[in-house]
């Protein structure tokens, strides 16, 4: 079932997904509905923590897409309605179930690499929305907050550019973040537009005392995990179907529906996603204080 106020675009999500067996203009209408057990929330992200609380305060249950809020008090204010609703809350970091950060992941743990170091990441899309820090960074932080433990410092510059569709506003296209993390390693993240011929691409390097890995999301590349020890790298095998993160995403999906079947705990947690939120906002706060910003 469907809530979208915009006719137009529930016209187009029906004409996409045509198995939707019912289409409303309020979602309301779902939180009423005795038949609707699960809601996945892909509002806009300053709407989702409103929908959020009204749904886990219906009793459903509740899968937020990334990022879930603008603030860290909507945020607190969405935990609080899980702990007393009988419906569970999930936010979906899609980018943690993909199979190359879930191996390299198993690799950091199991002392593979040995003392982390650094790790960095480069992501280039052509169509990034603004704020790209907290659209399309939180969850490149989700994934380095998993590697190398949470953030306990950060600053960033970011660049911003006339809009287009309002030439007197601005929107911000590219942003730089560096993070002292609690086990001494740091973090670096770059986000930035691609060309217009370019496919989207994120790249990882992770290093360690031991050794480093590189991980990279180009849709066409046959070696999307490969290790460096020494003098020497080898690629190390991790499924890599087409549309890999539409194949994250179904996957994460799936999880957590089992999670609510089973009772079980899932593996992307909403701690996690707190964590990851609370970097972004100290992100935004160095850049607008011009300097570093411890994280508590």
């Amino acid at each position: 079932m469907l809530a979208e106020a915009d006719e137009p675009a529930r016209r187009s999500l029906y004409d996409k997904y045509g198995i939707i067996k019912q289409v409303h203009e309020d979602y309301q209408a779902l939180l009423e509905d005795p038949e609707v057990a699960i809601i996945d929330i892909c509002a806009p992200t300053g709407l989702r923590a409103e929908i959020v609380i009204a749904a886990l305060e219906a009793g459903k249950h509740v899968i937020c897409e990334q990022p879930p809020a603008t603030t860290m008090a909507d945020f607190e204010a969405m935990l609080a309605a899980a702990e007393v609703s009988k419906g569970r809350l999930f936010v979906a970091i899609s980018e943690l179930m993909i199979p190359a950060n879930e191996k390299a992941h198993e690799f950091i743990q199991q002392g593979e690499l040995g003392d982390l170091l650094v790790a960095s990441v480069l992501v280039m899309d052509k169509a990034l929305a603004s704020p790209v820090m907290m659209q399309s960074g939180y969850a490149v932080v989700a994934v380095l907050q998993r590697w190398l433990g949470p953030a306990v410092s950060v600053s960033m510059t970011a660049r911003c550019v006339a809009s287009e569709a309002e030439p007197e506003a601005e929107v911000e296209d590219t942003a730089l973040v560096n993070m002292e993390m609690a086990t001494g390693a740091l973090g670096q993240i770059a986000i930035t537009c691609a060309s217009a011929d370019d496919e989207p691409t994120a790249e990882r390097r992770i290093v360690g005392t031991k050794g480093s890995l590189l991980v990279r999301d180009d849709p066409e590349d046959e070696l999307p995990l490969v290790g460096f020890e020494e003098r020497m790298f080898f690629p190390i095998a991790v499924h890599n179907p087409p549309h890999i993160r539409e194949y994250a995403t179904r996957q994460l999906l799936c999880h957590f529906v089992e999670c609510i079947i089973e009772e079980e705990e899932p593996v992307v947690t909403v701690q996690e996603a707190q964590a990851a939120l609370r970097t972004v906002l100290a992100a935004y706060e160095s850049q607008q204080s011009g300097s570093r910003v411890e994280i508590t």
